[in-house]
């Protein structure tokens, strides 16, 4: 590839994802359909144009599905202090384990995930619309294999959620 040159992409398709309030799902590969490419290059937080704030309520931040308030049965949900959103969050928790995590924020910013001091994770969020971003959880191996991190039921486990540049509520749901 060069700049300037044309390229050529070739797409596969061998699988999709469904994303629902509680997590991703497998669903089969449709027969025909639109599919994109877009290319990027990250920008930091500071240099990106953040569109301003509008003046109403902003959007709701979103619980799980049958959830109507926190705690939620088997949901561990780690929310923004009302009175700081920008300050650092640390809570000790009984560990299950989890098949997902869905972070949400109501504004721009960055919102990074540590788990027993290892980071898994930054959700981003470039505007005011409460779109979730999620991870993967514990269930396969996978946060071992990639993070070092063995984690068993009942294990007492330190979760620190950082956030950057957010200026709203935000919230962090651990799903089993």
């Amino acid at each position: 590839m060069a700049i300037g040159k044309p390229s050529t992409f070739v797409l596969t398709i061998t699988g999709t994802r469904q994303l629902n309030q509680s997590g991703e799902i497998q669903t089969q590969v449709p027969s025909s359909g639109t599919f994109g490419l877009a290319i990027g290059e990250r920008v930091p937080l500071d240099q990106y144009p953040v569109p301003p704030r509008s003046s109403g309520t902003l959007g709701p931040l979103l619980l799980p599905a049958g959830c109507t308030e926190v705690p939620c049965g088997d949901f561990v949900i780690i929310r923004s202090d009302p009175a700081d959103p920008s300050r650092a969050v640390r809570q000790t928790v009984t560990w299950k384990t989890i098949e997902t995590i869905m972070m949400d924020s109501q504004t721009p910013g960055l919102i990074h995930l540590r788990v027993n001091g290892k980071e898994i994770t930054t959700g981003r969020w470039w505007d005011y619309s409460t779109t979730p971003d999620s991870m993967y959880g514990d269930k396969d191996g996978r946060w071992t294999r990639e993070f070092g991190l063995t984690l068993r039921p009942g294990d007492p486990v330190t979760i620190e959620v950082v956030p950057e540049g957010t200026t709203g509520a935000w919230q962090i749901v651990f799903g089993p």
